[in-house]
């Protein structure tokens, strides 16, 4: 079915939509592409529809904050891994670790979770848990070098912009819409609270209501689920070559080439 978001027919440059991850914001932006040729328009404004994470990049980049002489510099993603391999493989438990770089990765996504829920690092590290304590202590040690090199990672972005957006010291359009969030985080909420604050509508969109019906297929082996599934996705297509057509493969990474 066709997207039913009815603000894409009415974007404007003063108007943005956020979108909870990547993938609804490329499917929202060529949906409003497609919205816009059916018009017969054959140049229009670039819609402003971003992911979340590079909302947040992008008002940082045009902040005007001056609090301080030298605001941090922000992390990539990349670099923020980094210092978390170093910042484990330095500890001593590294010794004990067959991969560092996955548990720096695991590392990196507590301390995201910890900074959305509003956790505080003291209550983690008294959970009693080995491995909670082992985390503060490489959080303790992340943050203070972060702080120490004058460096800013995504997870405390939001705290550290929302202060900036109440007074002001971030450009924000009239109006945000805010698309696929099925809940805001603590953390979310209070940047939102302060957009709003700096003068900014804020409206969140439903989830669209689709009529499904669901069926079962029993197959008798791998290879005869895969045939059906491209007879159905041919079908599909063939009723509705401009159709959007989702498919879910648990293994898809080994399945690929006979998809």
């Amino acid at each position: 079915e066709r997207m039913r978001y009815s603000f894409l027919d009415n974007l404007d440059t003063d108007t943005w939509v956020i979108t909870a991850g990547q993938r609804l914001s490329r499917a929202l932006g060529e949906e409003h592409t497609r919205r816009q040729r059916a018009r017969g328009l054959q140049v229009w404004e670039r819609a402003h529809i971003l992911p979340w994470a590079a909302w947040l990049q992008a008002c940082w980049e045009a902040s005007t904050e001056t609090t301080t002489d030298a605001p941090p510099v922000l992390l990539s993603g990349a670099q923020e891994r980094t210092l978390w391999e170093r910042v484990i493989a330095e500890s001593e438990q590294a010794n004990a670790l067959l991969q560092v770089a996955a548990t720096a990765r695991i590392a990196q996504e507590a301390w995201r979770l910890m900074h959305e829920r509003r956790l505080s690092l003291a209550a983690v590290s008294e959970a009693g848990s080995g491995d909670t304590r082992a985390y503060a202590a490489w959080a303790q040690r992340f943050a203070a070098w972060s702080d120490g090199k004058g460096w800013l990672d995504a997870a405390r972005l939001p705290d550290r912009l929302a202060p900036a957006m109440a007074a002001g010291h971030v450009p924000l359009p009239r109006r945000l819409f805010l698309a696929g969030f099925d809940e805001l985080s603590p953390q979310q909420a209070a940047l939102l609270q302060a957009v709003t604050a700096a003068g900014c509508e804020v409206r969140e969109t439903p989830p669209q209501a689709y009529a499904a019906a669901p069926a079962r297929i029993e197959c008798v082996s791998g290879d005869q689920e895969l045939q059906w599934l491209a007879r159905w996705a041919r079908a599909r297509l063939e009723r509705d070559a401009g159709a959007r057509i989702g498919i879910v493969v648990p293994d898809l990474a080994a399945r690929r080439a006979t998809l």
